[in-house]
């Protein structure tokens, strides 16, 4: 039964906590709808009972992406060894290789802005493009740099 305090996830938090399930290894996901939960005040709730405070449309869209998406998630990981600086921060990752490309897949699990940079000496002279965001993101030498917003997720692709 949820709480007087309680709430939906904010879009960002759906999009990092599915992310960190697939970066964690994670093969299938599913959403939990609440169909016949009851709120604090006995009254419907759940997501599909309060589309609106839920997020139901940006689900929606992020369950699509996902599935765009899946093909990717079910490669293998990368065989380059990427490290990420600062070690020590709340960014997560993983790598997967499909065709002839590698995909950086990674989320800020934290409510505060981050600034990193993933170090490979394979991407030297490459192009990172930043799925589902229309941008590229900016490699020197052998190092991609990049900031995630609070929760923020990139999925790079490197040719």
């Amino acid at each position: 039964k949820p709480k007087v305090d309680s709430s939906f996830p904010t879009p960002a938090e759906y999009r990092c906590q599915e992310y960190l399930s697939i970066i964690n290894g994670v093969k299938g996901l599913f959403f939990y709808a609440g169909s016949g939960q009851k709120d604090h005040e006995g009254k419907p709730s759940g997501l599909l009972n309060k589309p609106e405070e839920g997020h139901w449309d940006y689900v929606q869209k992020l369950v699509g992406e996902l599935h765009e998406f899946s093909p990717v998630i079910m490669s293998p990981p990368g065989t380059e060894k990427v490290e990420v600086l600062p070690a020590n921060g709340p960014i997560e990752f993983a790598t997967r290789e499909s065709g002839n490309k590698l995909y950086i897949i990674a989320a800020n699990k934290s409510p505060a802005s981050q600034s990193v940079k993933f170090s490979c000496p394979t991407l030297a002279n490459k192009k990172a493009t930043v799925l589902f965001e229309h941008r590229v993101a900016p490699i020197a030498e052998s190092a991609l740099s990049d900031s995630f917003e609070p929760f923020g997720v990139h999925v790079y692709e490197i040719e």
